[in-house]
């Protein structure tokens, strides 16, 4: 029996795992300073709760050289991996706030190396980048910060469980999936077969409702063949499409 897939056009949605901001865990473990001592039980960011912090918090410094406990940054940087967002390249040290409604994605500025402190600030929201699973999530924390006492407290963190999509600064619950796409980029069907014309080279993936990543594409045109029948998702750049197959 021949296969209809329809597109659906201008639908919000939201799954229980795909395109879901999901709310991490401030945790405790014992980590290393820049010094070499070690000092237990200093908070660690803990994004996906699987018991391994992704970002180590440890003793930190504002810009006039204070203080701060549990308020500095450290974290294995690496290229495309974990990473906060800084104000500029030459600002790479200074962790400075972002405003809710701040996209933090692949073109925010990810300059940040080795260890990072907080501006002097009552509260800042922080941007993430970092590697679960071996691929690149985005995320977002809340800070507030005693300037009595110069005391961080992290209060709050949340990380986009679909990777490779930005997340909103202020995002704490699910995300639906707008399937609007560029006037240059069509998806249709043809039988079982998913087709995307692009007009250019450009980056496709297609996933399922849990968020499993099927198959990838950088091309002008791409074909995914529907294993079965369901509703699929299919990414092309940063827009995303809803598609279902019978």
């Amino acid at each position: 029996m021949k296969k209809n897939i329809y597109i659906l056009a201008a639908m919000l949605f939201a799954t229980g795992a795909f395109a879901q901001v999901q709310q991490g865990t401030v945790g405790t473990g014992s980590f290393i300073d820049w010094s070499g001592a070690a000092i237990d039980d200093i908070y660690g960011l803990d994004f996906n709760n699987d018991g391994t912090v992704e970002f180590r918090i440890t003793y930190g410094y504002t810009e006039d050289g204070m203080d701060i406990e549990n308020g500095g940054l450290t974290f294995a940087w690496t290229e495309g991996g974990n990473n906060i967002v800084t104000p500029s390249e030459e600002q790479w040290d200074r962790v400075s706030n972002l405003s809710e409604g701040t996209s933090v994605g692949p073109n925010s500025g990810w300059y940040a190396q080795g260890d990072a402190y907080l501006n002097i600030e009552p509260s800042i929201n922080v941007g993430f980048r970092m590697l679960i699973g071996g691929q690149v999530h985005y995320g977002w924390g809340h800070v507030t910060m005693n300037t009595s006492t110069n005391q961080a407290t992290w209060e709050e963190i949340f990380y986009q469980a679909a990777a490779n999509t930005p997340i909103t600064v202020g995002a704490r619950g699910g995300v639906g999936i707008v399937s609007v796409l560029p006037d240059n980029v069509k998806v249709y069907a043809s039988e079982n077969t998913i087709n995307v014309v692009c007009a250019e080279q450009t980056l496709v993936r297609i996933y399922d409702l849990s968020g499993r990543e099927l198959a990838t594409f950088d091309a002008a045109r791409c074909a995914f063949r529907a294993p079965q029948a369901g509703v699929y998702v299919v990414k092309v750049g940063d827009a995303m499409r809803k598609v279902v197959v019978f």
